[in-house]
């Protein structure tokens, strides 16, 4: 197996240290050993240990066991409409992960602890009942994680008025590298590599709001975020406001937006101002705005992303399994010196790394190529070399 390319280790160890496991030295942080902990991508495990502060541990519990198991929602063939129809029931109009605590809810309180009734509520519903049965499962492996270390489970009362927000709140916490900004143009623009996108046909979001964070990226016949929910342009600066410094950001709608942001969140939050911190963020698309990345360089970027955060869950478990073990610190130091050492001969990362020129092929192909034509050359020469050794054989 070839170790990953340093490029994708640098994309692992910056997402560590926008999600708080990795402080500037590239050091696990407390929160990063608790991230650790959870059988989970570091996404999740951070919703999790953030969702105390946002008082809906319970409901964050629920809503990472879904997202932890396979597609819950059955659509049979002939029965297409009923089973969207019974879906248009459990859906929340903030967005898809709502509507999964939605359906979670809805089973647990009709399933009464009975594995038989539970079985009836899904086929009623057009529910997978083995992944919302794995769902209940892996609910309480993680609630045993977040006791074991100490970790509170908190939840707010149903009839508060920040219910809802606090969940995506506690959401946007681990995803706020995912998100897609609405453009001018009725299409959304993912803020990480700037792809032009379209929110997925299962998602059960009826409108478009300005700014969504998505849970996965999908491209089929063309580019798609899938399991959405709405989020606010304020809680985007407030959250990260490293990541999302309009200074930094590159030119486009968002960056725009983003500056308007935050100069009536300098006002708002100057000495001696009554308004509250807890706008909207912004109404409709702003101005102008650079074109996104198209055709297989976007894909490329997303694909660089995606590998990044494969190898962030790795690289989080063996730092915390460094630490937990001294024998194993000396190799897993060795090796981090050796990543950063390839990391720091390449260039900063680019926004959005230059195509490759019309009919070039890729490096592995071209590797390809070269030892395809050497080895003909090899059985060209083959036939020469052999009527030579007979003749020198006859001569003998």
């Amino acid at each position: 197996m070839d170790p990953p390319a340093p490029e994708t280790l640098m994309r692992a160890l910056e997402q560590l240290n926008y999600l708080g496991a990795l402080d500037n030295e590239g050091e696990l942080t407390s929160e990063g050993e608790a991230m650790a902990e959870f059988p989970l991508d570091p996404q999740l495990a951070k919703c999790l240990v953030e969702s105390p502060r946002h008082s809906c541990s319970k409901e964050m519990l629920s809503i990472a066991a879904m997202l932890s198991v396979p597609l819950v929602f059955l659509r049979p063939k002939e029965k297409v409409k009923q089973a969207d129809a019974t879906k248009a029931r459990f859906a929340h109009l903030d967005g898809d992960h709502l509507t999964l605590l939605n359906v979670f809810h809805a089973y647990i309180q009709h399933g009464a602890g009975s594995a038989e009734a539970e079985r009836q509520f899904c086929f009623e519903n057009y529910l997978n009942p083995r992944s919302l049965a794995a769902a209940k499962n892996v609910r309480m492996q993680l609630q045993r994680t977040m006791e074991r270390l100490a970790i509170p489970i908190t939840a707010s009362p149903y009839s508060d008025k920040n219910y809802y927000p606090q969940i995506r709140r506690a959401i946007l916490a681990g995803f706020f590298m995912q998100v897609a900004h609405l453009q001018r143009s009725g299409h959304y623009m993912t803020v990480k590599d700037g792809q032009l996108v379209a929110l997925h046909p299962s998602s059960t979001l009826a409108h478009k709001p300005e700014w969504v964070l998505y849970h996965e990226f999908v491209l089929t016949s063309k580019a798609f975020v899938r399991t959405c929910t709405q989020v606010r342009g304020e809680w985007l600066l407030r959250q990260a406001p490293h990541f999302y410094d309009p200074a930094e950001f590159p030119p486009g709608e968002a960056k725009k937006q983003l500056e308007k942001i935050h100069l009536k969140m300098q006002k708002e939050d100057a000495p001696g101002s009554s308004s509250s911190s807890s706008s909207s963020g912004g109404g409709g698309g702003g101005g102008g705005g650079g074109g996104g990345a198209q055709g297989a360089d976007a894909h490329a970027n997303n694909a660089a992303f995606a590998n990044g955060q494969a190898h962030a869950a790795v690289l989080l478990q063996l730092l915390s399994a460094a630490r937990a073990a001294p024998a194993a610190a000396a190799a897993a130091a060795a090796a981090a010196t050796a990543a950063v050492a390839a990391a720091a001969a390449l260039a900063p990362l680019e926004p959005h790394r230059p195509p490759r020129k019309a009919g070039e092929a890729h490096p592995r192909q071209q590797h390809r190529q070269q030892r395809g034509q050497q080895q003909q050359q090899q059985q060209q020469q083959q036939p020469q070399q052999q009527q030579q050794r007979r003749l020198q054989q006859q001569q003998q």
